[in-house]
């Protein structure tokens, strides 16, 4: 580990739900974590952990969409 990692509990990560793929045994959660936002929240004292919807939106529309639509073949670009 670097000097600047630090061990830091999952719980306290700031983390949205992305998606869920699967049935019965072989379901599973995508979750996406932002490590970078972790932050306390100032009139409890307690970690927040929610994503603003603003970011989430931002995410989606800047990061998420553009990259769909450069890794997709011509005939399924419509649906992204």
């Amino acid at each position: 580990m670097s000097e600047r990692s630090q061990l830091v509990p999952i719980s306290k990560i700031p983390n949205m739900h992305f998606a869920h793929t699967g049935k019965a045994e072989g379901y599973a959660n995508i979750t996406v974590m932002f490590p970078r936002m972790k932050h306390k929240y100032p009139l409890r004292s307690q970690w927040e952990t929610n994503i603003p919807y603003k970011v989430q939106e931002f995410w989606l529309r800047k990061v998420l969409y553009p990259t769909l639509c450069r890794i997709t073949e011509d005939g399924i670009g419509v649906y992204t």
